[in-house]
């Protein structure tokens, strides 16, 4: 339902398009965008809360961002 509702759905062609607090949601998954390629996610396989890099998560995981759906809350600029 957040995936749906929360602020506004933008595009997503690039990393470099993306802004601070960018809700970030992949199947299964949501993270946070932070900023300087960065996003904040809880890591299911170590059942922490981590700070990685977004284009490392894609090139490792692998993720499809064609699967991913942005969403912007008005008060990240959007």
């Amino acid at each position: 339902m957040q995936r749906d509702t929360i602020g506004k759905k933008v595009a997503f062609t690039a990393i470099a398009d993306l802004r601070r607090g960018d809700l970030i949601y992949l199947p299964g998954h949501v993270m946070i965008y932070a900023g300087d390629g960065m996003v904040i996610h809880a890591d299911g396989a170590t059942m922490t809360v981590s700070r990685d890099n977004l284009g490392a998560l894609i090139r490792e995981r692998p993720l499809d961002p064609g699967t991913f759906t942005i969403r912007r809350h008005p008060a990240a600029g959007g």
